[in-house]
């Protein structure tokens, strides 16, 4: 085992480069330096572009390392491992955390993440049973945010397995605990009602699917490229249901922001 100091310093030296090299517009060489003697952990951004620096995967870099982080540190790493899409990287940070029981961090959230990787990694038998075990915990706090986010989850993995009528089972069941929140998050009840869409889209029933998106989107800004999508997707349900005064409006909402987008990405150039 090495510490990710170590693992980093001895590849520096491998590819024959100085801490200021690797330093170079990233970070200062002073940091650099307390990266490599273990006086200092490296957030997952500049890991990743310490990464790319020295040549190699994030798998490799972390491979036989003992980053002795503290627990929370560790989540947090594999949290962003997880929105940096590196599902099978994370999977054995957290299933650590799992099998360590000197730790606060909720298992039900850990559990969660996990559940995201498999499913991201088409094992939706394994992200199912870690989500059952995310109920069970859910179910017995009442925390019913908790249980939106696992039935909501379920929703998503049953519609991968093509089982449809189970997948709107489980979605109506994470609005039905969003309904026994008092100010529930509007992030989650948006996500809920574009899973619901999503089915119903799947089912064909381009109205109700296009009721749901619209729904969706009235309690979420989003960014401008996300508005953009979601504005095509609408689009394309109003046609579907051939409701085309409603698929007009849509498309040209989606033609004006694509616009705008590409106008800004044109002046980058």
């Amino acid at each position: 085992m090495f510490s990710l100091g170590q693992r980093i310093r001895d590849l520096r030296v491998k590819k024959g480069i100085t801490q200021i090299e690797l330093a170079g517009g990233m970070c200062t060489p002073s940091m650099i330096s307390q990266i490599e003697s273990d006086r200092a952990k490296p957030s997952y951004k500049i890991l990743t572009r310490i990464a790319d620096r020295l040549e190699v995967s994030i798998e490799k870099l972390l491979s036989d390392v003992n980053l002795d982080l503290e627990f929370t540190s560790k989540f947090k790493m594999g949290m962003g491992l997880v929105q940096a899409k590196e599902f099978r990287t994370a999977i054995p940070f957290l299933q650590e955390l799992l099998d360590s029981p000197h730790h606060r961090i909720k298992n039900s959230e850990i559990l969660l993440e996990l559940a995201t990787c498999f499913l991201e990694l088409g094992d939706v038998e394994e992200a199912i049973s870690q989500l059952n075990g995310v109920y069970e915990v859910a179910n017995m706090r009442h925390d019913h945010e908790m249980l939106a986010t696992t039935f909501m989850r379920l929703g998503s993995a049953y519609q991968k397995q093509g089982e449809l009528a189970l997948s709107l089972f489980h979605s109506k069941r994470a609005m039905e605990e969003l309904e026994k929140v008092k100010a529930p998050d509007p992030s989650l009840r948006s996500k809920v009602l574009t899973r619901l869409g999503r089915i119903h889209e799947a089912m064909g029933k381009a109205a109700d699917a296009a009721r749901y998106y619209e729904d969706a989107l009235q309690l979420t800004q989003g960014n401008i490229e996300e508005r953009g999508s979601a504005y095509l997707r609408l689009a394309e349900m109003h046609h579907r249901a051939q409701s085309f005064e409603k698929a007009e409006e849509y498309a040209s909402k989606a033609f004006t922001i694509l616009e705008q987008l590409s106008n800004v990405e044109m002046r980058k150039t």
